[in-house]
């Protein structure tokens, strides 16, 4: 979904998609933590594509 997004330029949305994952998953960091790292590099390549690295 994120790259549908993503190729649509919805990035706004995608940032806010991204922390609501993240706080989410932020309830039990050892149980989510592969997610919590992939959506946090994603968000790390979001930021840097759209300037706000």
């Amino acid at each position: 979904m994120a790259e549908h997004f993503a190729r649509l330029g919805r990035n706004e949305e995608l940032i806010a998609m991204a922390n609501k994952a993240l706080d989410i998953w932020s309830v039990d960091l050892s149980a989510h933590r592969n997610e919590i790292a992939r959506t946090t590099f994603f968000k790390s390549r979001l930021f840097e594509a759209t300037g706000k690295a």
